[in-house]
């Protein structure tokens, strides 16, 4: 599974994430399905089928028009590939996540 470094997450959402990559690795190889965790630090995602060989891409839903994944799943289903796209829930996505802590210390 790739995991945003975070310099690529800086680069790709203009602000730096809550968990450090240290700790959003360990969360990711706490999930038994997980063989492997790896840096991501771009989108190609063929190059890293061609590095890693993985046999399944995972992604948020909200990824899922966003053309580099929209070219990437074409390509990666030719090679057998399977691609999913998970649900995201409010509760549990960072931007809520930020929010909470936010608002939290603004009332201290």
């Amino acid at each position: 599974m790739g995991v945003g470094t975070d310099d690529f997450m800086i680069r790709r959402k203009n602000r730096t994430s809550i968990l450090s990559y240290e700790q959003r690795v360990e969360i990711v190889k706490a999930i038994r399905y997980v063989d492997e965790v790896v840096p991501e630090n771009d989108l190609d995602k063929i190059a890293a089928y061609y590095k890693y060989g993985f046999d399944v891409m995972i992604a948020g839903e909200d990824h899922r028009m966003e053309s580099v994944y929209i070219d990437a799943e074409r390509e990666l289903k030719k090679m057998g590939v399977a691609v999913v796209y998970i649900e995201r829930k409010k509760q549990c996505s960072s931007t809520y996540i930020r929010n909470r802590i936010i608002e939290m210390y603004s009332k201290l």
